[in-house]
C-alpha cells in the first residue's frame, strides 16, 4: 500500500511517517500536536464545568429568591396593608408585620406605618425614611389624628437611626386603627422641616396581630 505525499506528490509507504524524498512529517494533525490537541480538549472540559457550576448557581439563586418573595410582604385584598409572617429562628414563636404606606411621600420616600407582633410584644411605629429633627432626650414631638378626631400631642420614643417613632400603648392605638379611615401624622423633619401625612388605615384587620399576641 502506498500514498502520495501532500508536499512533494512523490509516493511513499502508506505506514510511512515521513516522506523520504522531502522529509515531510506526514502524520495526522492530531499526531504531529498531541499537546495542543490535550490542551484544547482540557479548555473544552473546563468550559463545560464552569457553565455546569454556573447553571447550578443561578439555579440556587432563583430558588432562593423565590423563597425570598415567598416570604416577604404580601397585599392584603382591596386595601394598602401589606401583611408578612415569619417566625423566631430561636423559640419559633410567631413573627406578624402589617405595613401600609402614606399617601404623600417626602422627597420621594413615602412613609410607612407598621403594626409588628414579635412573641408577646406589638410595637406600632412610623417609619419617615428620613431623620427626624433632634430633641432633648430620645424622644420626638409629634401631632397625630384619627379621622376627624381631636389632633393629640405627644412625644414619642424615637428609633436608633432617629428615622421613625413608637407610639405609646401600642394596643390602645391597635384597636384605633381598626375603626379608623385615615391617621395623620405632623412631624419635624431635619431636612425638610415641618411635614404632614396621612395613611389610608381602612381594612386594617387587627385579627393577625391578635393571634400572634395570643401565642
Amino acid at each position: 500500500m502506498s500514498r502520495e505525499c501532500r508536499m512533494c506528490r512523490e509516493v511513499v509507504a502508506d505506514e510511512a511517517m515521513r516522506c523520504r524524498h522531502c522529509t515531510a512529517d506526514l502524520r495526522s494533525w492530531p499526531r504531529r500536536h498531541p499537546i495542543l490537541l490535550a490542551t484544547v480538549g482540557l479548555s473544552i472540559v473546563g468550559v463545560l464545568l464552569a457553565g455546569s457550576v454556573l447553571l447550578m448557581v443561578a439555579h440556587s439563586w432563583a430558588k432562593e429568591l423565590e423563597r425570598a418573595a415567598a416570604k416577604g410582604p404580601q397585599q392584603v385584598a382591596s386595601t394598602g396593608w401589606y401583611l408578612e409572617t415569619d417566625k423566631s429562628v430561636m423559640d419559633d414563636s410567631p413573627k406578624v408585620v402589617v405595613s401600609v404606606l402614606s399617601n404623600q411621600d417626602v422627597s420621594g420616600k413615602n412613609p410607612q406605618l407598621v403594626v409588628r407582633c414579635e412573641g408577646s410584644t406589638l410595637d406600632i411605629y412610623v417609619d419617615t425614611r428620613w431623620a427626624l429633627r433632634p430633641e432633648d432626650g430620645n424622644r420626638r414631638t409629634v401631632r397625630y389624628r384619627f379621622d376627624g378626631e381631636r389632633p393629640l400631642q405627644a412625644r414619642l420614643l424615637s428609633s436608633g437611626n432617629q428615622q421613625a417613632v413608637f407610639f405609646d400603648r401600642p394596643q390602645v392605638v391597635a384597636k384605633k386603627l381598626a375603626g379608623a379611615r385615615a391617621l395623620a401624622l405632623e412631624y419635624q423633619s431635619l431636612t425638610w422641616g415641618e411635614q404632614t401625612v396621612t395613611f389610608p388605615v381602612s381594612g386594617f384587620d387587627s385579627r393577625a396581630v391578635q393571634r400572634c399576641l395570643a401565642h
